[in-house]
């Protein structure tokens, strides 16, 4: 899908980028293009439980008024799908693929979305849609590239192996390390094929149906908080508790919940997310709700 000058503009009006904000399709623009959007669009599940359907849309059209229209955040299908509409509306060389997540000893099935954009000759592996600990600046896609993240947590790229795979190949892997003194965890391999469409609606229909993925079984908010631009903590809801978590690496609980109104009221007040009477409704019944 390729956005309309309005609807790009709506786009950026969303993610708080200014009128005069020089658009130049360089590194420095997609840094702040993607600080802003994990600023301004939460990565989140809510239309898993707190809906009438249950049913999450990979449709672009579908995503771009729910992450644009309607103020809301998504899980990384919607989060990704959209960033990548916006990037080629403003020229940028920009298509998507996928990832396997790492889940304890294994890597699960392809469940996730990246981009991958292309400045001056080299790849950049981009990524909106993670959550707590999800990359807040482009990484360069090349064997050994390591990098500052939030806080004291870095992010680097290797080429590393499936531990159960027969084969051996190499395949590309995001890592993830909490302080320099941490161990390096990977958090996903990824693919630098492109995907598309079918690929990600059948992916989609996978994470939030199968009733023993993280998306089925809990409630889960991300959002990063910038001051004068830059980070300075992450916000971090999951199920009956919010939290933030500083610089440091230290987290704080905000409030824990009681019962589904606490909860909304903080979905409301931390992410500016106002859920409908019938969305509120949909809640009940489902594992996540607080009784």
């Amino acid at each position: 899908m390729t956005l309309t000058d309005e609807q790009k503009q709506r786009y950026l009006q969303r993610i708080n980028i200014s009128e005069d904000y020089n658009l130049d399709c360089s590194l420095g623009c997609l840094e702040d293009l993607m600080l802003h959007h994990l600023n301004k669009v939460p990565f989140e599940n809510f239309d898993i439980h707190y809906s009438k359907t249950h049913r999450i849309s990979v449709r672009p059209g579908d995503v771009y008024e729910k992450i644009v229209e309607k103020k809301r955040g998504g899980y990384c299908m919607e989060n990704n799908l959209a960033f990548s509409m916006l990037l080629e509306s403003l020229g940028f060389d920009v298509y998507t693929s996928g990832a396997r997540v790492k889940a304890e000893e294994e890597f699960l099935g392809w469940s996730h979305m990246i981009c991958l954009v292309s400045i001056q000759d080299k790849k950049y592996l981009v990524d909106v849609g993670f959550g707590g600990n999800g990359m807040i600046s482009p990484i360069l896609v090349e064997d050994g590239t390591e990098q500052p993240n939030f806080g004291k947590e870095n992010m680097r790229v290797v080429k590393g192996i499936i531990p159960h795979s027969k084969t051996k190949q190499k395949v590309w892997l995001l890592e993830h390390q909490i302080n320099k003194e941490g161990e390096w965890k990977a958090l996903y391999m990824f693919s630098t094929d492109e995907f598309f469409y079918q690929d990600y609606n059948t992916m989609s229909f996978f994470t939030s149906n199968d009733p023993q993925t993280i998306f089925l079984n809990h409630i889960i908010a991300t959002r990063i908080i910038l001051k004068n631009g830059q980070p300075t903590e992450r916000l971090i809801m999951h199920d009956g508790i919010i939290k933030r978590r500083d610089l440091e690496g230290k987290n704080y609980t905000l409030n824990q919940f009681n019962n589904e109104q606490d909860r909304i009221l903080a979905i409301e007040e931390f992410f500016d997310i106002n859920l409908s009477d019938e969305e509120k409704e949909g809640i009940k019944g489902r594992k996540p709700e607080i009784k």
